[in-house]
């Protein structure tokens, strides 16, 4: 029962992306629609198939239900790795907490959007931008998350680490693909804007890998974790 419930929340990683995936596409927030949009054309977006967008954006709501679960199977794995330092433990736990934030709140604020579409133009794209920026912007947790992970995972000194060492660099990778969204701060065309290639697609191409791969990692750590919950 123990090890069931372990694998369902290393999974959880995946089971996230694809619920997202449906919600964010079924309701036309991704692809986005441009920055440089007018005010009236924001309010078109979300006058047209208001209830379908609605509802996509419930659904990534409770899609993001499942982050807690799934950090927690990591840092249940972390804390398995022979002389691990606590402090990076702790901080990959504080640092999920903090990413679950983030990741929650933009669905609120496009609902807001949603919710009065017959409102004022410029506050409605105003609000649509907060929800852009409070998606994209605030990379620190998941840098940190990707970093901590990591730095973990390539200090594990066992004859069988917990996980690979070339996980290890694919997270350190990850962290680092995670920070041009911090600069859309700077844009509203280009590669940089949050529709743009390093603010929007890299990382979130990166998030993706990271979470499918982290979840085959979870489950092979998992598998091979005595019963008793003891390090392998």
């Amino acid at each position: 029962m123990k090890r069931g419930i372990e694998l369902a929340c290393a999974w959880s990683g995946v089971a996230m992306m694809v619920l997202l995936s449906i919600g964010l596409f079924g309701a036309g927030i991704f692809p986005p629609i441009s920055p440089q949009d007018s005010p009236q054309e924001v309010v078109d977006f979300y006058r047209d198939d208001t209830d379908l967008i609605r509802a996509g954006l419930l659904f990534s709501f409770f899609g993001f239900g499942v982050w807690g679960p799934f950090m927690a199977a990591v840092g249940t794995q972390l804390q398995r790795i022979p002389n691990v330092s606590p402090s990076l433990v702790r901080t990959q736990q504080l640092a999920a907490a903090a990413a679950w934030i983030f990741l929650l709140l933009p669905m609120l604020i496009y609902s807001v959007a949603a919710y009065r579409p017959e409102a004022d133009p410029e506050l409605i794209r105003g609000i649509n931008d907060l929800a852009w920026f409070t998606l994209i912007m605030p990379v620190v947790p998941f840098v940190l998350i990707a970093l901590v992970m990591g730095v973990a995972v390539l200090q594990d000194p066992g004859p069988e680490p917990i996980f690979p060492r070339w996980f290890g660099y694919l997270l350190l990778w990850v962290a680092l693909l995670q920070i041009p969204g911090g600069l859309l701060t700077f844009f509203k065309t280009g590669a940089f804007d949050w529709r743009g290639l390093f603010a929007l697609w890299v990382p979130f191409t990166a998030f993706g890998i990271w979470m499918a791969t982290t979840s085959w990692m979870l489950d092979r750590a998992i598998r091979r974790q005595p019963l008793d919950g003891a390090n392998s």
